[in-house]
This record gives structure tokens, C-alpha cells and sequence, in this order.
């Protein structure tokens, strides 16, 4: 999966067309941040992986 393209000044999104910087320096400092981009990235891999044999993740729900 590519990484976001960052600026020298880590701001995300930095040359969009309407003039918009888009900074991620305050969330960086939370844990859960982290780690759900690096779920986002073994979810984006496994979906890539499991899609050639026409599978993909299930979200399971607990039924009481």
C-alpha cells in the first residue's frame, strides 16, 4: 500500500488542487491513531491477497 504523500513539514494532502493543507501532527501523538493506520494497511494487503480466490475479510458479530 503507498503511504500518504508528506511534505517536508509532514502535512498530508499538500499540493491539492483547492489549496487545502491537511495536517495529521496532532493525532500522531495517539497510540489508537497508529495503530489503526497500520490495520488499515494488513486489512488493504489482505483484501489484495484473499481477492484472486474471490474471498475477503468477514466482520463477525456475537449473537447473545
Amino acid at each position: 500500500m503507498k503511504k500518504p504523500q508528506t511534505t517536508a513539514t509532514g502535512k498530508i494532502g499538500a499540493g491539492r488542487a483547492d489549496g487545502i493543507s491537511v495536517s495529521d501532527a496532532t493525532l500522531r501523538q495517539f497510540i489508537g491513531y497508529h495503530m489503526k493506520r497500520a490495520f488499515n494497511v494488513v486489512q488493504s494487503d489482505l483484501a489484495h491477497t484473499l481477492k484472486p480466490f474471490d474471498l475477503r475479510m468477514l466482520t463477525y458479530t456475537a449473537w447473545f
